[in-house]
């Protein structure tokens, strides 16, 4: 079996592992510890995208900036040095493994010839996945109820992690022989689609409203010259939107319209320190960085390993003195500033806009650039929202469509799946 062979089985082994996670536990379906399959995945990113990196010119401006990232977590280690052991350091680390060798070993399958592959491997894989969530998130929502319970085979409290990888992963399904001069037609040839939007429908995640007038909108063609597309899709666009209301309304009791999107509601849900919240709410997290904070903790954060530990490894001592701050909802960037701070953000930022860039320069097909904008929107919302990226499967998904968007020529394809 040559290189090219192993990078994609490893590759299409951990999607599989990753998508299945919640199936293992204790009290799940398969009787082995959540935190050996993650010790077990982790460790195939790293070997994974070391073996994918290109070593004839090893320090191109990716490697540069893992590197880059690399050491600035260890002086922030170095920082905060007797706080955090070097075990919990390394096992911080690990979280961000996905996040950085992800593109690397996308970009190395998509220049090989493991290429049309590896675009048939994932739609089917894709398909397959989200077709298992519908009867996983029902049952767990006749369990459980609507929430965090319902979080199909991810792990426990990922609904809304499960939320943008349907609208995505449903996305990136539907423009693959879109016709926008047809569009009625196509949007009809893929109409079962929709159906695999129903887990988010009844896991109670507000964001899935948001997702959707996002789906239309990137459906559409952005020049405004077809009135008659535009039409369409708005109409799609209410229905999808009074379905999801309905949906909402029967699985939580609440009214989505005349609940959930009132000012009073919003404010109380993003930042306010209401006493029915045992959780600090999202904004309310960040914007309390700088007060556990001093200045130069601020620039380099805490050192990774702050989210992790308390069971097997010892917490660091700054997570035990703010662990009401550090459990429940966790915006991105709250993950990002505690750990690795300003200068760490902004290099995981830099990270991902270097990503982007090169792939709309070097698009491929008429949705990549829509492809593109809704993926990096969806990064935006996710750093103020919850820690996807701390998550293997979710960022294999992203990193899949940022590559997908740069070298894949679909026009020229007949990809099946």
């Amino acid at each position: 079996m040559n290189k090219e062979k192993i990078i994609l089985n490893a590759t299409l082994f951990l999607f599989i592992l990753s998508a299945l996670e919640g199936i293992f536990g204790a009290d799940a379906l398969i009787p082995i510890k959540g935190s050996t399959i993650r010790v077990i995945m982790d460790v195939g990113v790293l070997l994974t995208g070391l073996y994918a990196i290109d070593y004839r010119n090893p320090f191109n401006d990716l490697t540069i900036m893992i590197l880059s990232f690399m050491a600035l977590s260890v002086f922030s280690f170095l920082l905060n040095f007797g706080q955090l052991s070097f075990i919990g350091f390394l096992n911080g680390l690990r979280e961000f493994l996905s996040y950085f060798f992800f593109p690397v070993i996308f970009i190395f399958l998509f220049r090989s010839e493991q290429k049309d592959l590896l675009v048939k491997s994932f739609n089917r894989l894709i398909t397959a996945f989200l077709i298992l969530q519908i009867p996983v998130s029902v049952y767990q929502l006749i369990l459980n109820g609507a929430g965090d319970s319902v979080s199909g085979t991810l792990a426990v409290g990922f609904s809304g992690i499960l939320t943008f990888i349907i609208y995505l992963s449903t996305f990136y399904l539907m423009v693959q022989g879109f016709d926008r001069n047809r569009i009625f037609k196509s949007l009809l040839h893929k109409s079962y689609l929709f159906l695999f939007w129903i887990p988010s429908f009844i896991n109670e995640t507000k964001i899935s409203f948001l997702l959707i007038i996002l789906f239309f909108l990137f459906l559409a063609e952005f020049s405004g010259k077809n009135s008659l597309q535009a039409s369409l899709l708005i109409v799609c666009l209410f229905i999808s939107i009074h379905l999801f209301d309905r949906m909402y309304q029967r699985t939580t009791g609440f009214d989505f319209k005349t609940d959930i999107l009132t000012s009073e509601y919003l404010e109380t849900y993003t930042s306010d320190d209401d006493e029915i919240y045992v959780d600090v709410p999202r904004f309310g997290k960040i914007m309390l960085v700088p007060k556990v904070l001093n200045e130069e903790e601020m620039l380099l954060g805490k050192g990774p390993g702050q989210f992790k530990g308390g069971t097997v490894l010892e917490a660091s001592s700054f997570a035990k003195e703010y662990e009401w701050l550090l459990v429940g909802s966790r915006p991105m960037l709250f993950f990002l500033l505690i750990q690795v701070g300003i200068f760490g953000t902004i290099l995981f930022i830099l990270y991902w806009i270097r990503l982007i860039l090169a792939s709309w320069k070097f698009s491929t097909f008429e949705y990549s650039k829509n492809i593109l904008l809704f993926i990096t929107l969806s990064f935006i919302i996710i750093q103020f929202y919850n820690d996807s990226f701390r998550a293997i499967f979710p960022t294999c998904i992203m990193m899949y469509l940022i590559a997908f968007s740069r070298y894949y020529d679909y026009e020229k394809k007949d990809i099946d799946y």
